[in-house]
């Protein structure tokens, strides 16, 4: 419910973007992209529209997504249990072992981590092609797709039912 709530109001700006008021505005203000982003703020408010819209209930979801990161490693349920190459959920997928120690990635290589990183590096460039380009998100485009790298780097060493997830609910959200 929560990404729901967060994918209409989303849809709704993408939506206004897309306007020719929008438009001109983007035109008028080129140069300066804080009035720019005031007058869309007030195009927003009166359309009921909020830029903050898609961000507060993901702020919401965190604490579940908090609470995942301490239950799939220690799950009962999940010891020992396989699924395709993962032998057990609870732990790491190693599908190479490395003959050295990489500094906080460790001496092997999770298939599900890295189908998750990928996963997440196309998610991030389909929402990128989704938002138009101003003078203040400009700077933020590159940081998102150095999540997916630091998520590789973390999760390498977590539980594969973790990254099983993550891997799941990216696909979910591109198709």
């Amino acid at each position: 419910p929560l990404s729901f709530k967060s994918y209409v109001s989303m849809a709704k700006v993408r939506v206004l973007n897309a306007t020719p008021e929008m438009k001109a505005l983007d035109e008028k203000f080129k140069d300066d992209p804080q009035k720019l982003q005031m007058a869309k703020m007030g195009i927003y408010r009166e359309m009921g529209a909020s830029m903050f819209g898609g961000c507060l209930p993901m702020l919401l979801s965190y604490p579940f997504l908090i609470a995942l990161f301490f239950f799939f490693p220690q799950a009962v349920e999940l010891r020992h249990e396989s699924f395709l190459w993962a032998t057990d959920l609870s732990t790491y997928d190693s599908i190479l072992k490395l003959p050295f120690d990489i500094p906080m990635y460790g001496d092997h290589v999770s298939l599900f981590t890295l189908l998750m990183a990928a996963s997440t590096l196309v998610y991030v460039y389909y929402q990128q092609q989704s938002q138009p380009m101003t003078g203040t998100n400009s700077q933020f485009r590159y940081i998102a797709y150095i999540t997916p790298i630091f998520l590789l780097v973390f999760l390498n060493n977590y539980a594969s039912g973790l990254s099983l997830y993550y891997l799941t609910s990216n696909l979910l959200q591109i198709s």
